[in-house]
């Protein structure tokens, strides 16, 4: 089954295969965002994507931090020190409180920022795997900005997780996944990180990446986003 949902010129997702395993791909700005890695661990990506709907939902998001800056600078100005041994608290706090699609294996080859005025959503995004920069020389330096309507964003994170996520639904129809299983992967929340990537989930050995030097210090937990 292949469910799309979005528009790849502001935000889209698409959705293949079922169970607990399932081929994600996201897009923003017209960039494929998962091209290094769109194998999701389905209860692990669910409760990501559903906790950002949420926060979403309830208003929550800032605007841009800096007067007259346009979002493309402002991303470039809160990532600047990001990672560095000297870099402050407070910037490192101001940059956490616009970090999202912190969604596991699948989306953190991508460094993304999101401000929130009104109704309006603006999202920031830069690749920075050396690899990825490599087979993708045009994405080196590049911030791709998209903007997207919130109900818009919302309602496409709210199409893809737990209960929505059709792919599950049509397993079940199919009968490849049993009511049991699917209720235990709707409800399932792992106390502990489960992979370091998609396609170790999927049983299939790799090379683990290197660390976003965006998130050295992920240890510790914004507040402002709990």
């Amino acid at each position: 089954m292949n469910v799309a949902l979005g528009d790849k010129l502001r935000f889209a997702a698409e959705v293949s295969g079922s169970g607990q395993l399932c081929q994600v791909d996201l897009w923003a700005a017209g960039r494929w965002l998962t091209c290094d890695d769109n194998v999701a661990y389905v209860p692990q990506f669910r409760r990501d994507v559903q906790d950002t709907a949420a926060w979403l939902r309830s208003g929550q998001g800032s605007p841009l931090p800096f007067a007259g800056v346009s979002a493309e600078a402002t991303h470039r100005r809160l990532l600047h020190r990001a990672g560095d041994d000297d870099e402050p608290e407070a910037d490192y706090r101001l940059r956490s409180r616009f970090r999202v699609l912190l969604w596991g294996p699948t989306t953190d080859n991508v460094t993304a920022c999101l401000f929130r005025e009104m109704d309006r959503l603006v999202i920031t995004l830069e690749f920075w795997r050396e690899q990825h920069l490599i087979n993708y020389p045009q994405d080196a330096g590049a911030v791709f900005v998209a903007e997207i309507p919130a109900e818009e964003f919302i309602g496409i994170l709210e199409g893809i997780k737990g209960e929505e996520l059709l792919a599950l639904r049509l397993a079940v129809l199919r009968g490849s996944m049993d009511a049991a299983t699917f209720r235990a992967t709707v409800e399932y929340e792992s106390p502990v990180p489960l992979f370091s990537t998609g396609s170790e989930a999927a049983g299939t050995p790799t090379v683990l990446p290197a660390v976003d030097p965006m998130l050295r210090r992920g240890t510790r937990v914004d507040e402002s986003l709990a």
